[in-house]
């Protein structure tokens, strides 16, 4: 087995906005030094004076070096049939496989963390950054963040944790394929990552003071969350945020709905960092009815600026016309009185059939509105998740024991955790209704 140790310098923190300018890669057999390969990049961008003063590396250094696609055929050539090995890894591996993307290569790797393996082979210590374990060691660095120096550090670090582990059983495990280790973030235990459920809910990820840094909904828990660290993570807020991670907790919703509902609420109770886009969700587009010149109704699409109340708001234009072929398709609908184009020029019927149709379709979907309870599944077997509209506008969800029988909004008390009506809940209520999704609505008196 050949481990090629890697370290890159990098003009940023994340492939989306910054270039690599170093690359180093050490080949071992976890005995002897097989090959090494170092060289400094163009990065073809401005190197910011920080950068300058952490690395050493200066804008003149790099001027006349070779490009990154100049040396990516001879780099894979390096990386033929080896384990990657890097501290942090996903952070190297990240702007490495961006770097042979954009040049035409494909790069796949098994990969090898140090932070993980160290950690594991010798826990208790402080601090597992590359300097802490460096100085705990006794390992001479007179270089640091410099590539090859870097790469020289980890080498020796991977070289005491294989002497550790004498059967190489926990490296064995650390490479098998989904096992965890190669994708989770370098300070998240991947017993947590195993536990997570294949079932919908709503997930929290905690840094290491236990503050909650963001919040996730998902159909599939288990799924969506490796989605989140086995991407591509060229965005400096996944990277900042991989290296914040250290905990995940979940919460069982039973529906996507559901969960969707409490992500929204989750999101503006605890206000967590790397949301966001979603902290003050705008409903910049909505579902508006209106008389053409003939007097004919028809929906549109249009931005919600104004005093205009739309029949339902969205967050994009492309969600607002999701909702119109949905409307469409349950109420058979021509597709020109909804503003959506026509693939039947022979179905634009302008007669006052197309507007009773239309009016009698508004008529319906406006009185499903008024005040209903939509059940669902619940968390479990025994028990129905349930939604509350009350006119118009959405009042809560909880969960409901099968054999509760519920008839009144009075009965409902007990069972719903009421909640301020929003915009973006109601719009997603609404796509649901409209897609007539599964889920038993019932009228309350």
């Amino acid at each position: 087995m050949i481990f090629a140790v890697t370290d890159i310098e990098t003009t940023g923190g994340a492939p989306s906005t910054g270039s690599i300018t170093e690359v180093a890669v050490m080949l071992t057999d976890g005995n002897e030094i097989l090959r090494e390969f170092q060289s400094l990049v163009n990065p073809r961008t401005r190197i910011p004076n920080y950068i300058t003063v952490l690395t050493g590396i200066t804008n003149e250094m790099v001027e006349d070096a070779p490009l990154f696609e100049e040396i990516a055929e001879e780099l894979l050539e390096v990386f033929k049939d080896t384990i990657f090995v890097a501290h942090n890894v996903n952070f190297d591996y990240s702007f490495l496989k961006a770097g042979f993307e954009n040049s035409g290569h494909t790069f796949n790797m098994s990969k090898l963390c140090t932070v993980r393996y160290t950690r594991k082979m010798f826990p208790g210590i402080s601090s597992y950054s590359l300097g802490s374990l460096s100085s705990h060691f006794n390992l001479d660095n007179d270089n640091p963040h410099r590539a090859m120096n870097d790469t020289m550090m980890a080498q020796q670090l991977l070289n005491l944790a294989l002497q550790k582990d004498e059967d190489k059983s926990v490296l064995d495990d650390f490479l098998k394929r989904g096992n965890g280790d190669s994708f989770l973030p370098m300070n998240l235990n991947k017993e947590t990552y195993h536990k997570l459920p294949e079932a919908p809910g709503v997930y929290y990820f905690r840094n290491t003071s236990g503050k909650v840094i963001y919040v996730g909904k998902a159909k599939n828990i288990k799924k969506r969350v490796r989605q989140h660290f086995s991407g591509k993570m060229t965005s400096v807020k996944t990277q900042a945020m991989m290296q914040e991670i250290v905990e995940i907790d979940f919460e069982l919703t039973g529906t996507e709905l559901i969960a969707a509902l409490k992500e929204d609420r989750e999101i503006k109770h605890l206000w967590p960092k790397y949301n966001s886009a979603q902290k003050n969700p705008k409903r910049k587009f909505g579902i508006f009815e209106y008389k053409d010149r003939l007097g004919r109704t028809r929906l549109a699409v249009q931005n919600t600026t104004g005093n205009t109340k739309p029949l339902v708001a969205f967050s994009s234009a492309f969600s607002a016309r999701q909702w119109l072929f949905d409307f469409r398709e349950k109420y058979e609908l021509p597709f020109g009185r909804l503003g959506l184009p026509s693939v039947d020029e022979e179905e634009e019927n302008e007669s006052e059939v197309t507007s009773e149709l239309i009016a009698a379709a508004l008529a319906e979907y406006k009185g499903e509105r008024t005040s209903f309870l939509i059940k669902n599944k619940g968390r479990n077997a025994e028990e129905d998740s349930v939604i509350l509209i009350e006119d118009s506008a959405y009042k809560g969800f909880g969960f409901l024991n099968k054999e509760i029988q519920i008839e009144t909004y009075q009965e409902l008390e007990n069972h719903i955790e009421i909640m301020s009506h929003s915009d973006f809940s109601m719009s997603v209520i609404c796509l649901f209704l409209s897609k007539n999704t599964a889920g038993e609505v019932i009228y309350l008196t």
